[in-house]
């Protein structure tokens, strides 16, 4: 992973619904899970080898194993225009403060 989660995250607390993710996506994706933000409420990443469109069908497909029940709290995004080393974009939506401007699920935009 690049990086320490202390920089990444700029020393704030991680909301626990994201580090439980977290924890997912270690076990899931091992080394090649690269975070390149987090900021309490969201978090950016990618993993190696691995393109933003493929990423966010995988997670689609272990949304159980990797969101548990909570999956109606999160909105997963991923870009088609950089879809060769792109990022996906998870962001926790009870805690987001225009609640009306996202919507859970994945999305491509």
């Amino acid at each position: 992973m690049a990086g320490n989660l202390d920089s990444r995250s700029r020393g704030r607390l991680l909301n626990p619904a994201i580090q439980s993710v977290l924890l997912q996506l270690r076990g899931a994706f091992g080394p090649s899970l690269v975070i390149h933000s987090l900021d309490g409420d969201t978090m950016t990443f990618s993993v190696r080898n691995m393109t933003s469109e493929v990423l966010i069908r995988r997670l689609e497909m272990q949304q159980a194993e990797i969101f548990g029940k909570n999956i109606d709290s999160f909105q997963v995004l991923a870009s088609l225009l950089h879809a060769h080393g792109g990022t996906v974009e998870l962001r926790y939506l009870p805690s987001v403060k225009e609640q009306r401007q996202y919507a859970a699920g994945f999305w491509y935009y």
